[in-house]
């Protein structure tokens, strides 16, 4: 559509091109990393901030949340750094936070996705993403992390599954909890350990 334009703006389109050959990079990793975890489980654990993995994860679903005129609030917090495989538990938050915003497409203003971080004790870090839209329907919410379970008409419902693994290899724990309004889904995975 660019090259069809009366006036193609090379900076432009080159800018845009860049940005495709960064995604299919970046979702290339994304497919190499998590089939390896599911063959073998094989992870690659690094030291990284919480705040660098969520600002990676709202990167990726800014465009669809502006496109649905969704507020992406990531408030600052002072939390020790974690200990994960970045690009698995990026995944999980991609998840998590496309799901609440597609769950808002049809709620009146304001839509409000929230990522919260916080200690949660026991050498534990907590990352919620929280939205006030319309909440879990009640007769899925036993089965909301099973395999094939979706409410969307072109869902696959493994994207909660796939976390809960995820987040389970981690020693961590996946969670719902409902809000009124919305939905608060919550994990937790370990903070880096410092020598005494």
């Amino acid at each position: 559509m660019m090259l069809a334009a009366p006036d193609p703006a090379p900076d432009a389109l080159r800018a845009t091109m860049n940005k495709v050959i960064a995604e299919a990079v970046r979702a290339g990793d994304v497919v190499r990393r998590l089939r390896d975890f599911f063959r073998s489980g094989i992870a690659q654990p690094e030291n990284v901030s919480p705040a660098v993995l969520i600002s990676e994860a709202s990167a990726t679903v800014r465009e669809r949340a502006e496109r649905h005129h969704v507020v992406l609030e990531t408030p600052a917090s002072d939390v020790p750094d974690v200990v994960v495989d970045r690009v698995q538990i990026e995944t999980v938050l991609h998840n998590l936070l496309a799901n609440a915003v597609d769950a808002m497409k049809e709620q009146p203003d304001p839509r409000v996705v929230r990522v919260l971080c916080e200690v949660a004790g026991d050498g534990f870090v907590r990352i919620s993403v929280e939205d006030n839209g319309p909440g879990i329907a009640p007769e899925i919410i036993d089965a909301l992390f099973d395999p094939f379970v979706t409410t969307k008409p072109r869902g696959t419902g493994l994207g909660l599954a796939i976390s809960r693994s995820i987040i389970d290899a981690h020693g961590g724990r996946l969670w719902h909890e409902p809000r009124s309004p919305g939905s608060a889904f919550r994990f937790t995975v370990p903070a880096v350990r410092h020598a005494a």
